[in-house]
């Protein structure tokens, strides 16, 4: 088909189309060589030939399985990340090519929780939080203890009266509270000049 040909009622093509371009591999169904352009939406994946978009996106991947769309850089030795919707994980980005070596996990939203997981250091210059949000660090049991919080008072709250409270200068620590209380010398175990 060459110059502009209008085609009306359906068009059925059973076989493999390639647009803009002489030739077509043999592995792709259709090929669009150049710039292509869709006005509406898309929907990819293998679910019901009669599932429609969602209306409120423009593009709708639903899968048997986990859904994902990989972004990769071809430049080098490649770098690709995953971002996965799996149901009874939640939304993952996953490093896959490039990077280090193997596929690493480097953010989960979990479902139903939402509690965020990042596999390594967050790195911010700025910390927000509404009234009294709690940030938490687990001991090494694995109980979640209370770091700082900021209450609905206007005070701020370090530690949760549980263990010591410490800081650390670089002449080593400075013990600050034991217990919810400034220690006494027999809990402190050394010289008050250890105390802040």
């Amino acid at each position: 088909i060459s110059g502009t040909t209008a085609i009306g009622g359906n068009t059925l093509i059973n076989a493999q189309l390639a647009v803009n371009s002489t030739t077509i591999n043999s592995v792709n169904k259709l090929e669009v060589h150049g710039q292509a352009r869709i006005n509406g939406k898309m929907m990819i994946g293998d679910s019901a030939i009669s599932n429609v978009p969602n209306a409120a996106v423009q593009l709708h991947i639903k899968n048997a399985g986990q859904a994902g769309i990989r972004l990769e850089d071809s430049d080098s030795s490649n770098l690709a990340f995953d971002l996965i919707s799996d149901e009874g994980v939640g939304f993952v980005i996953k490093e896959t090519v490039g990077g280090d070596s193997g596929d690493d996990i480097r953010l989960t939203i979990a479902e139903s929780t939402g509690n965020a997981t990042f596999s390594g250091t967050v790195t911010a210059t700025r910390f927000n939080a509404d009234n009294n949000i709690s940030y938490y660090a687990k001991d090494n049991s694995g109980t979640s203890r209370r770091l700082i919080r900021y209450g609905t008072d206007d005070n701020t709250y370090i530690g949760d009266g549980i263990g010591e409270l410490y800081f650390q200068t670089s002449a080593g620590q400075k013990q600050v509270f034991h217990e919810g209380h400034l220690p006494t010398l027999s809990e402190l175990g050394a010289a008050p000049s250890s105390v802040i």
